[in-house]
């Protein structure tokens, strides 16, 4: 009794119209910020599960919380007018999730600002004094949610990297068609006309052990997405090149992104489909795309640059981004949570990515 009346002459003391009203902007708030708490990014804002004393009904409450060695600390701004409170107390117990993360917690107490503040940032302190909250509420941590890795999406991952694989080897062969075309629109002389196949096959050839190395060492996922944005960068500005300097430095850009991407997706793909007779099918599929690529360029090349024009040749990448599902956001669906190695803690690790950066850049020259 002490307890809950020390916790009710803390905080904000609203009549009851007003917390009516709020009540009624948080039907409409809530939702909006569910969408951003809880994740990996936001260390703000968390979800805590509770069930309801009366009704026995699950219910999620963003609110403002921050770690504490092994207990989730939040201000009680409302007080015991809060349901969520009352709920956790009745109950005893709830979930948290944080940064990505559930954690089971329970055996709540109320604890005193002076408790409380070392959880907090100095910003979010100060606001706690300006609007008079004295009383926290802490709740400790039993033991983290078994989180068992969520199956991936074959068919959709298989779809994705036989897509990117498809763009690759298309594009080796798609300008050879157009290349008549290309020298009459961009002046090129004859001895150079076939830089624009050559740009791309060096950059392809000769980065392709480093774009495999690059991947094991940044991570296969991250490597993947950039060499497709790369790709696609390259693809783009192709399409709007105006010189042939600039259409032999996308090029160049186009290969450099395709040998990330190749050694990566096949490393994605092996890491995805478990070894016996799913492996072997999606195997069969890469290597019927790979084998089949040259080809359809061939045929693509020629009737695109018939019926449209040899621009649209490069800008097959953002075609194929508009009638199949994009790649730069369905990668990271098609691909396993487990490749990110993302630490247990509550708090993520922080790196000097620079010198770790420079570290591994002299690794992959020497």
């Amino acid at each position: 009794m002490n307890t809950m009346t020390s916790v009710q002459r803390s905080g904000l003391q609203l009549g009851p119209r007003t917390r009516s009203f709020i009540r009624f902007v948080a039907t409409f708030v809530n939702p909006v910020v569910m969408l951003i708490a809880g994740r990996r990014w936001m260390p703000v804002v968390g979800i805590l599960r509770h069930r309801g004393r009366r009704s026995g009904r699950s219910y999620a409450s963003p609110l403002g919380m921050r770690p504490d060695g092994d207990s989730f600390v939040m201000p009680l701004t409302f007080s015991v007018s809060a349901a969520w409170y009352r709920n956790v107390l009745a109950s005893g117990s709830a979930s948290v999730t944080y940064l990505g993360r559930t954690y089971m917690v329970r055996d709540p107490e109320v604890i005193d600002y002076e408790t409380a503040r070392r959880a907090f940032p100095r910003y979010e302190r100060l606001q706690f004094r300006v609007l008079g909250i004295n009383q926290y509420l802490r709740l400790r941590q039993v033991q983290a949610e078994s989180t068992t890795p969520r199956s991936p999406n074959l068919g959709l991952a298989l779809g994705v990297i036989a897509l990117a694989q498809l763009m690759v080897v298309l594009d080796v062969a798609v300008v050879n068609v157009a290349l008549p075309s290309i020298q009459k629109a961009l002046h090129f002389d004859p001895t150079n006309l076939e830089w624009v196949v050559n740009a791309y096959s060096i950059a392809f050839g000769g980065l392709l052990l480093l774009g495999g190395r690059m991947g094991d060492l940044f991570g296969r996922r991250r490597m993947f997405v950039l060499g497709v944005l790369l790709f696609t960068a390259g693809s783009l500005a192709g399409g709007l090149a105006t010189s042939s300097t600039a259409l032999i430095v996308a090029r160049a850009v186009q290969g450099t992104g395709g040998a990330i991407v190749a050694p990566t997706a096949l490393s994605l793909l092996a890491g995805t489909f478990k070894e016996g007779r799913q492996r072997i099918r999606a195997l069969g599929v890469y290597s019927a795309v790979s084998a089949g690529g040259g080809a359809l360029g061939l045929l693509l090349g020629g009737v695109i640059t018939n019926y449209l024009s040899w621009r649209w040749i490069l800008f097959t990448v953002k075609y194929s981004q508009r009638h199949f599902p994009p790649i730069r956001s369905s990668c990271f669906a098609a691909t396993p949570a487990a490749m990110w190695n993302r630490s247990a803690s509550c708090t993520a690790p922080k790196h000097n990515w620079i010198g770790r950066f420079a570290w591994k850049s002299t690794r992959l020259i020497t």
